[in-house]
């Protein structure tokens, strides 16, 4: 049986467990929103590192930060630096 999953769900219930209360995002600098940002992409960088093969946690940990480091994000085309035409 396929149960989609709801995001708002969850970020509701995640917010009530940790009590965290509504914000609104242009109170935050740039600077901090950029950090929240950098752990989100290294969240999906971990979670990509480890789909590809169990391995032990020093090496996942190796791939992991030669991936997200500012030298290698800076190297790395993304979807939001890209040009529509070339999506």
């Amino acid at each position: 049986m396929d149960k989609s999953v709801n995001n708002n769900d969850i970020f509701k219930s995640i917010k009530e467990s940790m009590g965290l209360k509504e914000i609104n995002i242009v109170d935050y600098s740039p600077l901090t929103l950029a950090y929240i940002g950098d752990g989100i992409y290294e969240i999906v960088i971990r979670t990509m590192i480890v789909d590809e093969a169990n391995r032990q946690v020093n090496k996942i940990h190796k791939a992991a930060a030669d991936l997200v480091k500012a030298k290698t994000q800076s190297c790395t085309e993304s979807p939001m630096t890209s040009s529509p035409s070339s999506l």
